[in-house]
């Protein structure tokens, strides 16, 4: 079972086309319980978002009992589930997934955690009518907002690195050209 820390850590390396880490990571917790010992889906079959099989998957699945809403009434049925070989895998899949369907494109274009929560929700990801408001509590919660900070930053260094390569290389063209 994966600790907090590691879920963190995977949501910065995975989350990518937009998709902030604070929302990545806030998913995996609100669909695992993690914090909370974890969900049999999570702990034995490595699902860490509650990942449906759905009509592309061709891996194994197991069927489990699971919580649906539907015009504000639980109901609880029998569902088909993704198993992954690792953690890690269902940190790729949920990233592959969602960059797939169109329902959740709106979510990549949003820039805050509140907007891409409830971007996810209209898309469908879960059936829960209160989804984005338990992702953005989670992201409260945990100072989750510090990675997508954490996330910019390595962004803007990488950047700075390949605009200091450029202007060497550059550099380097002109002395030979020059010399």
């Amino acid at each position: 079972m994966l600790s907090l820390q590691d879920i963190k850590k995977y949501a910065m390396r995975y989350s990518r086309e937009g998709m902030l880490p604070s929302v990545f990571a806030a998913q995996s917790i609100l669909e695992t319980n993690v914090l909370n010992g974890g969900s049999e889906l999570a702990r034995e079959y490595n699902n860490y978002f509650g990942i449906q099989k759905g009509s592309t998957w061709h891996g194994d699945t197991v069927t489990m009992k699971t919580k649906e809403e539907y015009n504000g009434i639980p109901v609880y049925e029998d569902k088909e589930f993704r198993v992954y070989k690792s953690p890690e895998d269902s940190f790729k899949d949920r990233v592959n997934l969602l960059l797939s369907l169109n329902r959740y494109q709106a979510a990549y274009s949003e820039t805050t955690p509140e907007a891409q929560a409830y971007a996810l929700q209209r898309g469908g990801y879960a059936t829960d009518s209160r989804y984005a408001e338990k992702l953005i509590n989670i992201i409260d919660t945990y100072n989750l907002r510090k990675l997508d900070k954490t996330k910019k930053t390595m962004k803007n260094v990488q950047i700075g690195i390949l605009t200091l390569s450029a202007l060497i290389v550059i550099g380097m063209v002109y002395i030979i050209v020059k010399g």
